[in-house]
């Protein structure tokens, strides 16, 4: 049989409705399946804080069944006076308050939490019940411990950075015999680089640079091991009347790195002691970068030389026996000792700066004064890792003989 015309609108009309019902009911029993398995606290309240309907989240901290929701208010996971603060934004939300969010400490569980709680008044079909208020609690415990551990964990680490720093001599040293500078950088708050300057007495100083693996508090750990080291060997062989050995420097030092962090810890380390009395240069060398020198005579476009000298990094093994070498000491001579960071940092296109681009940069600034020479060798490689995060620390450290 052919339906009229009216007929065919109101059948299609009731099959719309139908559809847009059903769609509805589906979009209703998702947004209530999603509501129920969020994690925070979502409920409706009246204005004296008890409970119209809640998820299942609300049920679990209040600790009860969920059918059995309306029969409890809020304020049961209230300590003591803590529920009051809570009743009196409650009394006093209208239909046209603004979200109010706020935190305080509410009991799940037996277990004291912090809970960050808004309210908003909430439209209902009916309003048969007065104003009702949709409430939301989100358990912050765990996001406020980890922000006090952090913000303890940066105060420690600033105290290290600080302590650390304090490790280091002036970036400018003056005297009779020499003039060192000195240019340092961490690449976090704590480093693995370090370099020290200890005067020997009787025209004889120590010089020496370190680079630890890695960086970050634990390599600052095992400078700070070797800056009391050769603290300690300073202090023995002040004006000493034998010859200082820079080979059993660094024997001694291998020997307490090694016993206390067990192979976990490798440094590579470079000492210059410079004994002016009879122009003699005594160096030894744990695995670190080969110093560079420029001769007095600075011949344009020769390049600098290299201290060669070959040695196992300390920590490596309790064995491991340092050479020493003796060269003659020169006045006008320049030195330059730097950590590998110079040459391994990136620029924003991942090019490392490389030991081309350094030796080139010591040979263009040769016959600047000592502290344009530091500051030329800083700058040059700082422009070229532009805005890119240092990838590690840098030290750079430049000796020149004056006497």
């Amino acid at each position: 049989m052919t339906l009229s015309a009216r007929e065919q609108i109101a059948s299609a009309t009731m099959v719309a409705n139908h559809e847009v019902v059903t769609n509805l009911t589906r979009a209703k029993a998702a947004m209530e399946t999603l509501v129920h398995e969020m994690h925070d606290l979502t409920c409706l309240l009246t204005r004296d804080g008890r409970i119209i309907w809640g998820n299942t989240t609300s049920a679990d901290w209040l600790n009860v069944e969920h059918d059995s929701l309306h029969e409890i208010e809020l304020r049961a996971l209230f300590p003591g006076d803590e529920w009051k603060p809570i009743a009196d934004r409650l009394s006093k939300i209208t239909i046209d308050s603004e979200y109010e969010e706020f935190s305080g400490p509410v009991v799940i569980k037996d277990k004291l939490r912090e809970v960050l709680w808004s309210l908003r008044p909430f439209k209902a079909v009916s309003d048969r019940r007065g104003i009702l208020v949709l409430v939301v609690g989100r358990d912050i415990t765990d996001v406020l411990q980890a922000r006090s551990e952090r913000a303890k964990l940066e105060a420690e680490l600033e105290t290290a950075q600080i302590m650390q720093q304090s490790f280091f001599p002036a970036p400018y040293i003056k005297t009779k015999n020499v003039e060192v500078c000195s240019y340092y950088r961490p690449a976090e708050q704590c480093s693995g680089d370090w370099w020290g300057y200890f005067d020997l007495g009787n025209d004889t100083e120590l010089v020496c640079i370190a680079d630890v693996t890695g960086h970050g508090a634990a390599s600052a750990l095992v400078t700070a091991m070797t800056q009391a080291s050769c603290l300690s060997y300073a202090k023995r062989h002040f004006e000493s009347k034998t010859k200082v050995s820079a080979r059993q420097l660094l024997q001694e030092i291998n020997d307490v790195v090694f016993h206390t962090f067990h192979g976990d810890f490798y440094m590579t380390f470079f000492a210059f002691i410079l004994e002016h009395k009879n122009s003699v240069l005594r160096v030894s060398n744990a695995g670190h970068n080969f110093p560079m020198v420029l001769k007095g005579d600075r011949i344009p476009g020769k390049n600098p030389e290299s201290i060669i000298l070959q040695g196992n990094p300390i920590g490596h093994a309790d064995d491991t026996i340092y050479s020493e070498e003796e060269l003659p000491l020169l006045k006008g001579n320049r030195y330059v000792m730097y950590t590998d960071g110079f040459t391994e940092c990136r620029n924003p296109a991942q090019r490392m700066y490389g030991p081309g681009n350094f030796r080139r940069s010591v040979l263009r600034n040769a016959d600047k004064s000592a502290v344009e020479f530091r500051d030329s060798l800083v700058n040059e490689a700082l422009n070229f890792y532009a805005a890119e995060p240092l990838a590690d620390d840098l030290t750079l450290v430049t000796i020149d003989i004056l006497a």
